[in-house]
């Protein structure tokens, strides 16, 4: 079974060998050859073997995200270390979406790293991604710029950045990398794409880099497109695709979905169906095509329509079905997104998956109510090797239409009372421990019992089969941080545990 996975995976790995990658600040780099340049970064520090997690700084004053640290599980502190950037020098460029890969080699990351790139007053998430892979292995130094495409570098990782297994030959490691980035179909549309990170092996070169150049995994040149796929049929063609997760043996994916009609629709149509963002999953083998929806988008809550400028008039129910209004604000900007489902994460043996729903019950940290959700899979069993999915056999649906009906289940949902939380972005631990982290974003909770001492952001674990919780709040070199986005770094010395 691995020797056909590998040799699959392989197959869909294209690129040429390269002597050297040029450097960063190359003014002819980048050139359609070299897919991909580098750059000396000796301000970073390896995550330690016990450091269980990874999380971004969150910074109250300004937009963005910030520099990343690693932090060891000894509950409910812990103690954390900036792993980039750790010695203070200027690198303000700052980081919203990572993974580390499962040997602790890389971290893949996108990096605002072009300032304001969209003519908003400031930084924010819509700004350009710029896609980087930090090279942790002892005495490298190195941090490379990935993803090129017709000899433009692209805009990627939008959402999140995923890892696929790594895969080897006799020449090459390989580590896929999947992310989210703009293509040409329509005004807004993203797919997911892959490149993969090469390592030559057996040479006196053995740590030489280079990098296959990119595959788009979700639109094909040919065949049966996602949204046909997906039975929106070809009048239809459009999509934003984003918030990538890979499952553990690399042949499916996980993905947000919206059609890019209904990103430009009302927010009903004339039927009165509400249109919102879901999950999907699809095949990444594009031999092997294949896609589903998983979830719904969850239930939208009656609206009233409120023009007021100030939330509070509007009360807990009212009607922006894609945050257009200017009192919805995230870090003083509108919030790029829908109501519906986001941020996907694959269980240890992709059975279930967890995701972030954001209603429009009611705004909760000045954003829309975010809940962590839990989704079993269905049978047949789908996920060994290269095994064939029952693509029209699944109705998925039914049931998916609440935060407590059917199949989706909340594991993690803010009180609806106003106690200032929100939940999000939920990542399921890998290598045991069976037990999701995500953020909580939070103007009323304290880190330490003193109200006037603000959490702002921290990570929780969470228990998917009790909805047992446990708050962290970091603190480096004694203290408190606040920190967003957090992930499970895989390996390492400590098992992941739900308490």
């Amino acid at each position: 079974m691995r020797a056909t996975l590998i040799a699959m995976t392989l197959a869909l790995f294209p690129g040429v060998a390269l002597a050297a990658l040029p450097a960063c600040d190359d003014p002819t780099w980048p050139t359609t050859e070299d897919q991909a340049c580098q750059r000396t970064r000796t301000d970073v520090v390896a995550p330690a073997s016990d450091d269980k997690l990874i999380f971004a700084s969150f910074p109250i004053s300004t937009a963005g995200l910030g520099q990343l640290f690693a932090g060891k599980l000894n509950a409910p502190n812990i103690t954390a270390t900036q792993i980039t950037n750790p010695t203070g020098a200027p690198f303000d460029k700052p980081y919203v979406h990572f993974e580390v890969s499962d040997d602790r080699n890389f971290i893949v990351a996108t990096r605002l790293q072009y300032g304001n790139t969209n003519d908003e007053t400031g930084i924010d998430a819509d700004d350009f991604h710029q896609l980087v892979v930090i090279d942790l292995r002892p005495g490298q130094n190195k941090e490379y710029v990935m993803a090129v495409d017709g000899g433009e570098e692209m805009d990627g990782g939008w959402g999140g950045v995923a890892f696929g297994p790594m895969v080897e030959d006799s020449t090459y490691f390989y580590y896929p990398v999947y992310f989210s980035a703009p293509t040409d179909e329509c005004g807004v549309c993203k797919d997911i794409f892959r490149q993969s990170i090469r390592v030559k092996k057996n040479t006196p070169n053995k740590d030489e880099v280079s990098f296959t150049s990119v595959t788009n995994v979700t639109t094909p040149t040919s065949g049966t497109t996602l949204n046909e796929w997906l039975g929106l049929g070809s009048s239809d063609p459009g999509h934003i695709v984003t918030d990538v997760d890979v499952s553990p043996v690399g042949n499916w994916g996980l993905a947000t979905f919206i059609s890019e009609v209904d990103a430009y629709r009302d927010w009903k149509d004339t039927s009165g169906t509400e249109k919102h963002t879901r999950i999907v999953m699809f095949s990444t083998n594009l031999n092997q095509r294949g896609a589903t929806f998983i979830t719904t988008g969850g239930k939208h809550y009656p609206a009233r329509r409120c023009d007021n400028t100030s939330p509070a008039s509007c009360g807990a129910i009212w009607e922006v079905p894609y945050a257009i209004y200017p009192w919805v604000k995230y870090d003083g900007r509108n919030p790029p997104w829908g109501w519906g489902d986001f941020d996907p994460d694959f269980d240890n043996d992709a059975t279930e998956l967890v995701f972030q729903r954001m209603s429009n019950k009611d705004l909760i940290f000045n954003a829309p109510r975010g809940d962590v959700m839990r989704v079993t899979l269905p049978s047949p069993s789908w996920n060994g090797g290269t095994s064939s999915w029952n693509w029209g056999g699944y109705t998925p649906d039914t049931g998916r239409v609440d935060v407590s009906g059917g199949l989706a289940t909340a594991i993690d949902a803010p009180d609806s009372s106003g106690n200032g939380n929100n939940h999000g972005i939920p990542n399921w631990s890998n290598g045991g421990g069976d037990c999701a982290v995500h953020s909580v974003w939070s103007d009323s909770e304290s880190y330490d019992g003193n109200p006037s001492h603000k959490a702002w952001a921290h990570p929780r674990i969470v228990d998917p089969a009790t909805g047992d919780e446990t708050d962290l709040y970091a603190y480096v070199g004694g203290t408190y941080k606040a920190m967003s986005h957090v992930q499970w770094i895989p390996g390492g010395s400590v098992t992941p545990t739900c308490d």
